[in-house]
């Protein structure tokens, strides 16, 4: 019986480990733009944060986020991006940043984090962040081309404030942008103004993963048990 229980535990253990990697490999994808609190009162500190997933190193980068400045303001807005230059003001929370080498390391995957504040006299509402422009890329060796490093998945967040009526909502106006990187011009994708539905593929995805680890040590369990219970036969 001993043994059966500590096959149990020991099947019990590695699926633990391997789940845990699992979720600590699905965190670690996050791409785009997120909030550190989506409910929110008058007076309260958050965040926005922008993730870029791990890829080559990037000489330039350009990004911009639209908020409604009425509502909320910038407090802080300080990356450690080389050859960086940061807006969060107005409205707009912005960088821009260009250098002769791949000094932007993205090995590892960055996160911008930005530090808001909801004003005191921010009507009730619900508000959107809204990543308008969005760029990180090299020059092509030998060429006058970029190679484009980042591709959002999320480029809008919203944030309630107080306890709106049903329906209200603010949105930050989002125009079409282009960014520029040197001598040449790449447009990008204006974010979508409709909300994101509630699973994407990367989601379906991971529960499947995690489904079919859930299968395996079920089974392993199973046939270790059998193994475990079955009589022995003498040999003579």
């Amino acid at each position: 019986m001993k043994r059966i229980i500590r096959a149990i535990c020991a099947a019990a253990a590695t699926f633990s480990m391997i789940a845990a990697s699992a979720f600590s490999s699905f965190a670690d994808t996050a791409n785009g733009i997120s909030v550190s609190e989506t409910t929110l009162v008058q007076g309260d500190e958050f965040t926005v944060s922008l993730s870029v997933p791990p890829a080559e190193d990037a000489d330039t980068a350009s990004l911009r986020v639209l908020y409604d400045n009425t509502a909320f303001e910038g407090i802080e807005f300080a990356p450690d991006v080389p050859g960086s230059f940061t807006n969060l003001s107005n409205g707009i929370m912005a960088l821009s940043a260009a250098n002769a080498t791949r000094a932007i390391k993205l090995g590892d995957g960055l996160t911008l984090t930005a530090k808001m504040r909801v004003r005191d006299n921010a009507p009730d509402g619900v508000y959107d962040f809204i990543l308008v422009e969005n760029s990180f890329c090299y020059l092509i060796e030998e060429t006058w081309e970029f190679e484009e490093l980042w591709f959002p998945e999320t480029t809008k967040v919203s944030v309630t404030v107080g306890s709106p009526v049903a329906g209200a909502a603010v949105t930050a106006e989002s125009q079409p942008t282009e960014t520029t990187a040197g001598t040449v011009t790449a447009p990008t994708e204006t974010a979508k103004s409709d909300s994101p539905s509630p699973m994407n593929s990367s989601d379906n995805v991971f529960i499947v993963i995690i489904i079919v680890i859930i299968a395996a040590v079920v089974a392993g369990i199973v046939i270790t048990i059998i193994a475990l219970f079955k009589p022995k036969t003498n040999k003579k």
